[in-house]
This record gives structure tokens, sequence and C-alpha cells, in this order.
């Protein structure tokens, strides 16, 4: 029982993030000069209401959620995306002396990865087996990446479209030492 139960090694690997800044843009680009070649500025907040970002459901009639063609994923950083976007405006050069103040914060994230090792010792002393297993995000747990907020495009407000890490993997290992 004490050669099987003993001698484990163990290193787990948490990983953990706060919510990054995210800029909501106004799309447009061309307050200050710039090329429409994908410059564009940031939004001015208005208000302060509750803009706590998370994974939520929204319902496909409340006009968030969908892409372009009328499809997406149902998920949105925020709840009601459209009181969010009634929070902001676009920069007006004649009351606004900043071109910044647009941002919210994005989705935290945090990952668990595990590695384990036994090294077994045979009866011929000189020889030994060693035994190894990884487990990359070992609670398959989801992670999205932060979604585009640009005031040009509420219908994708906030929609969340991409997975930012893979699923779990377990990868074993087994050698012969002599």
């Amino acid at each position: 029982m004490k050669r099987a139960m003993g001698g484990w090694q163990v290193a787990p690997i948490v990983s953990v993030a706060t919510a990054l800044p995210l800029r909501v843009l106004d799309g447009s680009g061309q307050e200050f000069g710039q090329t429409g070649f994908g410059a564009s500025s940031e939004a001015i907040r208005t208000g302060s209401g509750g803009t706590g970002a998370g994974v939520n459901h929204v319902a496909p009639s409340s006009g968030a959620g969908s892409s372009a063609s009328g499809k997406g994923s149902g998920l949105n950083i925020f709840a009601d995306p459209q009181s969010v976007i009634n929070e902001f405006r676009a920069i007006q050069l004649s009351k606004d002396t900043t071109s910044r103040g647009g941002t919210l914060r994005g989705l935290p994230a945090w990952n668990l990865d595990l590695a384990l090792a036994k090294k077994i010792p045979l009866p011929n002393e000189r020889m030994s087996v060693s035994f190894s297993a990884q487990f990359f995000n070992i609670f398959n747990h989801v992670t999205f990446l932060d979604p585009a907020v640009s005031l040009q495009s509420p219908q994708t407000f906030g929609v969340i479209t991409t997975q930012g890490n893979d699923p779990r993997q377990i990868q074993m290992g087994l050698r012969f030492d002599f």
C-alpha cells in the first residue's frame, strides 16, 4: 500500500487574471483627422449605471446578441446591452476636452492545470519506471474573450463570440529508466 500511495509529486498551476479595460468606440474615426483605415475614437461616458460585466444570456428579441446575419451566441457581457449603449456618446469637439473616457471592464479569467508524477523502483534497484500525467484546464472551464463594444454596431455590442482557452487536455507518459 505504501509503495502505491506514497512518493507522488503534485504540481498545480493556478492562473487568475482580473478583467482588462474595454474601450467603447464610437466607430467613426473622423473626429481628430484620422483616416478611415480602422482608426476609431473612444466614446465619452455620460452615465454611471450598472455596467458590471459577466456572461449573460440575452433574449434574441432584445436586439442584441446576434450577428449581422441574425445568428449569434446569445451570450452578452452585459445583461442589458441597450442601457449600457445609452450611457455613452460620440466625442463632440465643441464640448469635450479629452478623447478618452469610454472604458468598461471586460471578463475576468482563471484556469487550473495540474501535473502528477511518480517514480516506481523495480525489484532490480538499478531500474525504475516513471509515470507522469498532465491535466490542462482540469475543470474544463470556459474562458471567453472580451467582445467588441462599438456604438456603431448596437446589434453586436458586447456579444461574446469566441472562447479564449482550450478544452481540457490530458497527456500521460511512462518512462523506463535503466
